[in-house]
């Protein structure tokens, strides 16, 4: 995915703890921040939540090999913006990138 980031001409920050995201994201603010539906220290849930009390927080896209409708909803109903399946499609990765930035723009302008 490096490389389709390189591509896009996106900036990719990797964090291997939600703690060192966190402290990243508190430093750098980003538009959006890619998690997996399960971490070591908890659940993409946990990263909405510690990042909601960011200044700016980021939209959230969720990753899962199991993307169901479930997860899908639960998503969306907590307050992420999206859900790519794994393994990641370049072509979803983008589309769902584009939006999410299209949306970050319009935010910062309007």
């Amino acid at each position: 995915m490096k490389a389709v980031f390189r591509q896009q001409g996106w900036k990719l920050c990797v964090a291997d703890t939600l703690h060192s995201a966190v402290a990243q994201l508190r430093k750098t603010p980003v538009a959006v921040v890619i998690t997996e539906r399960i971490l070591p220290q908890g659940d993409w849930k946990d990263v909405l939540a510690r990042t909601r009390d960011l200044p700016r927080p980021p939209l959230l896209v969720v990753t899962a090999r199991h993307a169901d409708d479930y997860l899908w909803a639960e998503v969306l109903n907590w307050g992420g913006h999206d859900v790519l399946v794994q393994p990641l499609r370049e072509s979803e990765v983008v589309r769902v990138l584009q939006h999410a930035f299209g949306i970050r723009r319009s935010a910062a302008s309007g």
